[in-house]
């Protein structure tokens, strides 16, 4: 019978353990309250007692999951210095890579002699090997499971990652169908959090405690925002910045959106993903360094108002657009070319009637056509890799 290897536990210390290299880019969010059960399966089966080198937490958007991961990196690097703590944002092939050249950089890895050498080999060969020590990865915002996997296009961001019995690795997904690709059966479901966790990180958030005196309020207003901590930390953020009581934010402001928002969702959610790989949205936001770092979720089910200024959605929810904002760029341009075919035509017809001249008159046509083309050729192409003429013009507010 075989039997299958011991792994043994992160916690095992040497006489005199090395410490391991810490490379996070967010910065320890202080005010992380609640999600104790949750904290304590991730230090059980990663720490104390591990039973898997991969383990992904998923949920809806908004539900904390970057930032419970955070806490449980930062508790990581400060309760056991032995083990290196590593964070990669898989949010774009760009934020993949650089994070991957903080980490050889920060391990000591680019020398002179291998300057040349591809970071992510440098970073999976050495920490796959034992000479690396016990290490944890997390790999934030694992979602999009076409630039992870490998395809026809590209060999995927998965192949990167090191493996050794010394480690593991922690992805956070908004998809459970990602998640158990990415890590089998080891999955934590991460749910919205208890009233009592609602609170605490209300009262974290609000800075006058004055406004949490009136408990039926209090519990009125998270449920409004039905518990999401994402929309609790916004909330609270525009309270404090504009002055507000509670009873006034929740009459202003909290409207359920319509049920058109969801399809509108779903384009802007296809939108972010196309633009995912040129872009770079991995940065903490003003109300992430008020209370987390939480992703804005797409498809909440509350409007608020998250920063002054922002504009109070209205009974429907969205802005219209007015003026030559209205205006269809791709419909001005197939106006355009159809007068041209059109006049074209009728250039043709008049040479064969009124001058017997057909082949004249058909070859003008021609020309017309081709030039009309080239000179619409140019603000096309500018036009159509931001095109949403096919689309709605009212924009759902975020």
């Amino acid at each position: 019978m075989r039997l299958s290897p011991i792994r043994q536990p992160l916690t095992d210390i040497l006489t005199e353990p090395p410490h391991g290299v810490v490379c996070i880019p967010l910065l320890k969010n202080r005010q992380f309250v609640g999600r104790c059960a949750e904290l304590d399966t991730l230090k059980r089966r990663v720490i104390t007692v591990p039973d898997c080198q991969r383990l992904a937490v998923f949920g809806s958007n908004g539900m904390g999951k970057t930032q419970l991961v955070l806490s449980f990196a930062y508790w990581v690097a400060e309760q056991h210095p032995e083990i290196s703590v590593f964070w990669i944002p898989a949010l774009s092939v760009e934020a993949f890579e650089r994070s991957i050249g903080n980490i050889a950089q920060k391990a000591g890895l680019r020398t002179p002699a291998n300057q040349s050498e591809d970071p992510k080999e440098l970073v999976k060969r050495h920490f796959s090997g034992p000479s690396a020590g016990k290490w944890l990865l997390i790999v934030d915002s694992a979602d999009d499971i076409e630039m992870l996997e490998p395809s026809v296009h590209s060999d995927g961001l998965l192949r990167y990652l090191p493996e050794s019995p010394s480690g593991v690795t922690v992805f956070t997904s908004r998809s459970s169908s990602t998640a158990q690709r990415l890590a089998g059966g080891n999955l934590l479901r991460l749910k919205k959090p208890t009233e009592t966790d609602a609170v605490e990180l209300l009262k974290m958030a609000i800075l006058d405690a004055d406004l949490l005196k009136d408990s039926t309020v209090v519990t009125d207003f998270l449920t409004k925002l039905d518990y999401e901590p994402l929309a609790i930390s916004k909330a609270a953020a525009y309270i404090n910045d504009n002055e507000f009581s509670i009873t006034e934010y929740s009459r202003r402001f909290l409207t359920t959106r319509p049920a058109s928002a969801s399809a509108l969702d779903g384009r802007e959610m296809n939108l972010r993903r196309r633009q995912r790989r040129f872009l770079d949205p991995y940065a903490p936001t003003a109300a992430s360094i008020l209370a987390a770092n939480y992703t804005p979720p797409d498809n909440s089910s509350i409007q608020i108002a998250s920063a002054p200024g922002d504009r109070p959605p209205n009974s429907q929810s969205a802005i219209d657009l007015t003026g030559w904002q209205r205006v269809k760029p791709c419909y001005v341009m197939v106006v355009l070319g159809s007068l041209a075919i059109s006049g074209s035509l009728v250039v043709g017809i008049f040479y064969s009637i009124t001058q017997d001249r057909m082949g004249d008159g058909f070859t003008t046509a021609g020309w017309m056509v081709a030039v009309s083309t080239l000179v619409l050729a140019a603000p096309m192409m500018k036009h159509y890799p931001n095109c949403r003429c096919w689309g709605s013009h009212r924009t759902a507010v975020t």
